[in-house]
């Protein structure tokens, strides 16, 4: 099956996408509006775009989260007192996902002024990619309700930065 990118714009090079979102640390980008619909216009229709930004940048954790989640592992899988084996593979093969969770909970936002400055250089390298005009909207929420249903009903996810994939 080839994806909608593929089918409208075929000279597009999927690789060199991917590493365009990825150096502005993008974590997800999403199509929508006309360029998952039968009315994209390959000549005159522009190209909408949503994105997560991701920022790498982490504070320490809380003391208590740290102590918290290793605790929460343990009485999950009953493992207080003298585990036995079968509840030592159990608390080993979840350690990642409360270690993911710890990590998680301690990113930060990135600030303003960064998100801007990233937002713009980003745009101005899609519209330089694509050779046409591109909105590009974030995943903030969108207050239009008329809006925000058209990209619901329209988005198609086409980077996921986590999964290392692109789908174009």
């Amino acid at each position: 099956m080839t994806s909608i990118i593929q089918e409208k714009l075929p000279e597009i090079d999927s690789e060199k996408l991917f590493q365009l979102l990825k150096s502005n640390n993008v974590s997800r980008a999403y199509l929508f509006g006309s360029i998952t619909t039968p009315k994209f216009n390959k000549v005159k229709s522009d190209i909408d775009i949503m994105i997560e930004l991701r920022h790498d940048e982490r504070i320490n954790c809380p003391f208590w989260l740290v102590l918290f989640a290793p605790c929460c592992v343990a009485h999950h899988s009953g493992s207080f007192g003298y585990p036995h084996s079968s509840r030592l593979a159990w608390h080993k093969n979840y350690c990642p996902i409360i270690e993911h969770f710890i990590l998680s909970s301690c990113l930060i936002e990135m600030p303003p002024l960064e998100k801007g400055e990233t937002l713009i250089r980003l745009w101005e390298q899609l519209e330089e990619f694509f050779e046409r005009k591109v909105d590009l909207v974030t995943d903030q929420p969108i207050k239009n309700p008329y809006f925000r249903r058209s990209v619901e009903e329209t988005k198609v996810l086409i980077y996921d930065r986590e999964g290392e994939k692109i789908f174009v």
